[in-house]
């Protein structure tokens, strides 16, 4: 479900028990489909996709963050 609000946008997807492991789970999947869309593409935006994924959390960082949203 997408929500828009007047100075931001929320996109809510449900998923199992642990929302932190399919998080990084499904932008990994995400990224490793875009790479293999064409090799030219590939060619021009690999590193760009690669730094996207070392943007994101590892499953313990994630975990930890879920830990510290869940407990407000």
């Amino acid at each position: 479900m997408v929500t828009i609000l007047k100075d931001r946008f929320i996109v809510e997807v449900e998923c199992g028990t642990a929302a932190h492991e399919d998080y990084v789970s499904t932008m990994n999947n995400i990224i490793e489909c875009i790479q293999t869309q064409s090799d030219d593409f590939m060619d021009k935006n690999y590193y760009l996709l690669e730094l996207l994924r070392q943007m994101l959390p590892t499953e313990e960082q994630a975990r930890a963050l879920y830990n510290e949203i869940k407990d407000l």
